[in-house]
């Protein structure tokens, strides 16, 4: 199994219109898998999960091997080893039903995504001399450290 320990499902977030949306996880999501060179082989269907099958309402992704293989322009076999290496690196959570077999002729795959940093602050680096907080006017010559 992945060494990723703090993994959690894709979460719905607020956007600046104030609508909530899965788009900021999915593309944080994204990044993750195509950082990892261990994923690599598995990036085309993780393009695939997150674009085009991602429910608005659950976060869950709902499609058959058969469509995504059309979707992808791969074969099912295909499909089945891309998921089988997202899943190994922690990145993907693949649930059948209780019979052994997919949900209504479908399985459902859920996106993990690396869990925040404790405290649920922004990670601010350790080289950034100001902690992050830079004041109002930051783009000018003039921008200034607030003061705490």
């Amino acid at each position: 199994m992945s060494t990723r320990d703090a993994q959690r499902p894709i979460a719905k977030t607020r956007e600046k219109s104030g609508r909530e949306s899965y788009t900021a996880e999915k593309l944080a999501w994204l990044v993750q898998v195509a950082q990892d060179p261990k994923a690599e082989y598995g990036l085309p269907l993780a393009v695939g999960l997150a674009i085009t099958h991602v429910n608005r309402d659950t976060g869950k992704c709902n499609p058959g091997d058969e469509a995504l293989a059309e979707n992808l322009c791969r074969s099912t076999k295909t499909i089945q080893r891309m998921r089988k290496v997202l899943i190994e690196r922690g990145y993907l959570l693949y649930e059948f039903s209780k019979t052994g077999q997919p949900r209504d002729g479908k399985s459902t795959h859920t996106l993990l995504i690396e869990a925040p940093p404790t405290g649920g602050q922004h990670a601010v680096h350790q080289s950034d001399p100001t902690g992050g907080q830079i004041s109002a006017d930051w783009w000018t010559d003039s921008a200034r450290l607030v003061d705490s």
